[in-house]
């Protein structure tokens, strides 16, 4: 399976894992109950993805909120991307935020602070 998604919900975001093009899209409320349970699938086909992934990779998260155990969950996932740059592999992270929130301006940098590796953060 090339394209693995999760639909949007009330409190969980639209996940699309596109292995053949090489893009992760997070879209709305990671807000979760059980964040474990939200992401192990999800951590399944990045792992999956990880085996094989292409040269160039990008992460796109607009996210319209995001929870602590999340926030977690998030870093694991995006360290393990990140570790792909030691294979030559070009990783991209954009963190997308509409220009006048500062909240989620900031949860940006925050989230790049925590992973110590640059994130582009991109108003809309």
């Amino acid at each position: 399976m090339s394209i693995f998604t999760i639909e949007k919900k009330e409190d969980t975001p639209e996940v699309l894992v596109d292995i053949e093009n090489g893009t992760i899209k997070f879209t709305g409320k990671l807000l979760p109950e059980d964040s474990i349970a939200f992401f192990a699938p999800i951590d399944e086909q990045i792992k999956k993805y990880t085996e094989s992934a292409k040269q160039n990779t990008t992460v796109d998260l607009r996210l319209e909120y995001m929870n602590s155990s999340s926030q977690k969950r998030m870093i694991d996932l995006l360290s393990l991307l990140q570790s792909l740059t030691q294979n030559g592999i070009k990783v991209n992270i954009n963190w997308h935020y509409p220009e006048d929130d500062d909240d989620l301006l900031d949860e940006g940098k925050d989230l790049m602070r925590m992973l110590d590796k640059p994130i582009n953060i991109i108003p809309y």
